[in-house]
């Protein structure tokens, strides 16, 4: 029989070893976003939990170097990306400082977590884990690009399926944007990137933080450098490196993005085509007086009705959604 063994340091788990579960997402940043008590994976949702996941981690690992990458990246988002970006400031750069060592290896320790939940091959995870469990510096092969997440649309993010923290695999890199891609049924993949040489592609959203990380292959690294510059030429990310603390970052979200979650990312010229499709339906108004107007039209009652009425139907068999669907609506008929 197969040894159980730690995937971080690779003890058996026994004695000083004793199995913990790691969440994907660390607890402390659930706690940030309780009104996100919706766990989504590709195949699953679920509701009133508390996050996902993986039971493979030994105490010494979890509750030691992997706690300290969490209390960073807590800090991290807390202190710079929690508060709601206004959406005057979509075109705006916005300065922010980051540790590029201790995050990269919290984003790969997020990452490896997540893989391993998934059940998939993470093999070339593991020549970066001697630095996150040991300290120095984090090897090369993969890139980190950066951005803001900002609501470019006209109604509040509540009204969508709100997700602050989410992972999504292998995002889409579109140069033209779906509203036009649709209006003129065009190919959705249109004028679209395409990466061959890279193990995962990873979208991460950490509130109004957005980081795609790509691990690369790196047996052509010729093309490995050709998708960075055409990265960085074109879409609004941006890539962090070592030695380098503050970053003006850019906002990255369509409002494809808010409606349809982060499953594609467009380029600079496609996010300037959906904000002029946003515009067009406005009719003369601005974003935000609509906004605002919208919200002001509604209670807490309100939304809480509206969030209710869909968990509902999302969960049926849960007992506690279905109880305050009855204390709001009375009784269901069958």
């Amino acid at each position: 029989m197969k040894k159980k063994c730690c995937a971080y340091c690779g003890n058996e788990f026994g004695n000083q070893y004793q199995r913990t579960a790691e969440h994907i997402f660390p607890q402390s940043l659930l706690g940030l976003y309780p009104e996100q008590d919706i766990s989504f994976t590709p195949e699953k949702v679920f509701k009133d939990n508390s996050g996902l996941t993986i039971a493979d981690v030994c105490n010494k690992c979890n509750n030691g170097p992997l706690s300290i990458l969490d209390d960073y990246g807590y800090n991290l988002i807390r202190q710079q990306f929690f508060e709601e970006i206004s959406y005057d400031l979509k075109d705006v750069p916005i300065e922010k400082e980051i540790d590029y060592d201790t995050f990269a290896k919290w984003i790969i320790k997020i990452s490896y977590n997540y893989l391993r939940s998934r059940k998939k091959e993470c093999e070339f995870i593991k020549k970066y884990i001697p630095s996150i469990l040991e300290g120095g510096n984090v090897p090369d092969g993969f890139s980190m690009f950066l951005g803001l997440h900002i609501n470019t649309t006209p109604l509040p993010e509540k009204c969508y399926e709100f997700k602050p923290l989410a992972i999504i695999e292998d995002p889409k890199l579109f140069g033209t944007s779906l509203g036009i891609s649709v209006h003129f049924n065009l190919p959705i993949d249109l004028n679209s990137i395409t990466i061959q040489c890279a193990y995962e592609k990873l979208l991460i959203r950490f509130g109004n933080l957005v980081v795609y990380v790509v691990f690369w292959d790196d047996e052509n690294v010729t093309l490995k450098e050709a998708y960075i510059k055409t990265i960085i030429k074109n879409f609004p990310m941006k890539k962090i490196e070592r030695e380098r603390y503050k970053y003006k970052l850019r906002r990255i979200t369509a409002s494809t993005n808010l409606s349809l979650g982060y499953w594609h990312i467009l380029s600079k010229s496609a996010l300037k085509q959906d904000d002029m499709m946003v515009e067009s339906t406005m009719h003369g108004r601005g974003i935000l007086e609509t906004r605002k107007k919208f919200e002001s039209g509604r209670s807490e009652t309100d939304w809480k009705k509206s969030q209710l009425l869909v968990e509902s139907t999302m969960f049926p068999n849960n007992k506690k959604v279905q109880s305050e669907y009855e204390k709001i609506f009375g009784k269901q008929e069958n």
